[in-house]
């Protein structure tokens, strides 16, 4: 094997598992639509207001502070027609208990989708209506902690599913949904940061 080739392993940092819950809802903000002639397709663009409440579960690492509590981000799902259908999204996010921890940070993943299907398992189908999954990460700030960009790190895979008020406007026209879910993932910090 070449060395010069080798993976950097002078890095350093220290892992630890998060293995959280997620409860709260999703608010419809405003839609927008477009449509491009020359391949066919319409856009529905929607933004939404997530909250959750976070709250450790069986796999969470006792080594860390705790992280459960309040987290908010701004969706925009952008849907191939209409909002049965798949699609993507992205935002912002904070998560937060005050006064002692903010965890800033981006999330993205896709719409309506399943990925547990077969072969790999049989509890999703390939189109799972009012599904999300991906990932997310931030930089998690504590009380006693320095700048934001020092301390510790979140990187993680997120899932969940939504109960709409009215089923046949999934993610659309004020509609309003609840929302349950899961985060797990890892919480990395430097080994010299004190």
């Amino acid at each position: 094997m070449d060395n010069n080739n080798s993976i950097n392993c002078s890095i350093n940092q220290c892992l630890y598992e998060i293995s959280k819950t997620m409860f709260g809802e999703l608010h419809f903000e405003n839609e927008t639509k477009e449509q491009c002639d020359n391949l066919g397709c319409v856009i529905i663009t929607t933004s939404h207001i997530l909250k959750t409440e976070i709250q450790s579960f069986q796999c969470d690492s006792g080594r860390i502070p705790n992280i459960d509590g309040i987290l908010k981000s701004r969706l925009i799902h952008r849907f191939i027609e209409n909002g049965n259908n798949r699609g993507k999204h992205h935002g912002t996010f904070e998560w937060y208990r005050l006064p002692d921890f903010v965890i800033i940070g981006e999330l993205n993943g896709i719409t309506n989708a399943g990925t547990h299907h077969t072969p790999l398992r049989e509890c999703e189908e390939c189109n799972q209506n009012s599904h999300i999954e991906g990932k997310i990460n931030g930089y998690i700030k504590f009380k006693d902690s320095g700048d934001i960009m020092q301390g510790y790190e979140i990187s993680a895979m997120y899932a969940m599913d939504i109960k709409w008020e009215n089923n046949s406007e999934p993610f659309r026209r004020e509609n309003r949904g609840r929302v349950m879910g899961t985060i797990e993932g890892i919480v990395s910090r430097f080994c010299n940061e004190t």
